[in-house]
């Protein structure tokens, strides 16, 4: 949590969206960063969270690297059938105690990419399977101070919490799904229209 602060000078906007939420949650973002699960963690504050990776970034081939990414939480996209059903049994049994999972829902990282990307399905899935919310966020750069060319150091990064958007009951499975997925885009790209905005 102090790293995330000092590297990235992170702010974050919209706490309560998150806070006011007690029990289990999706929470999706963009993912443009190497450290970006650093700013997850800020977000989530002290709530126990489990985060979904490709399997090549769950520690690769080192025993080391898997148990250190294991024990922070992260579950790895299962690539087999049967993989599948043990990974959706995984994420299931993690919102029935209440936890939060969050999902990069554009999968693959584009470094420093500024803009939101169209979100893949399974985070909206879940939620929908499970009837709980999905809480949107967004991770945008600020311009540098002085202080930050001068050092060299990282962008300064804000990290929006976004409401919650919730499962239409009136819909089917699948198309509950995709309205969440619709919802939580149109949340995204107007939380990026903002901040360009703002720091022009």
């Amino acid at each position: 949590r102090v790293l995330g602060r000092v590297a990235y000078g992170l702010k974050i906007r919209g706490r309560k969206n998150l806070q006011s939420i007690k029990g289990a949650v999706v929470t999706v973002s963009n993912h443009f960063s190497y450290l970006d699960i650093l700013v997850t963690r800020c977000c989530l504050g002290w709530r126990p969270f489990k985060f979904v990776v490709a399997p090549h970034n769950a520690g690769g081939k080192s025993a080391v690297g898997r148990s250190i990414f294991l024990g922070a939480g992260a579950v790895p996209v299962a690539t087999t059938i049967s993989g599948a059903r043990k990974f959706n049994e995984c994420l299931d049994k993690c919102v029935s105690k209440g936890k939060a999972v969050h999902f990069y829902a554009e999968r693959a990282m584009w470094l420093n990419y500024p803009y939101p990307r169209p979100f893949l399905s399974g985070a909206f899935t879940l939620a929908a399977r499970n009837n709980v919310p999905v809480v949107p966020m967004f991770y945008a750069y600020r311009k540098k101070g002085f202080l930050r060319r001068l050092l060299r150091m990282h962008a300064p990064m804000t990290a929006y919490i976004l409401p919650a958007v919730y499962p239409d009951p009136a819909l089917s499975g699948k198309h509950r799904a995709e309205q969440l997925c619709l919802d939580a885009e149109a949340a995204v790209r107007a939380a990026c229209e903002a901040h360009v905005s703002a720091v022009r």
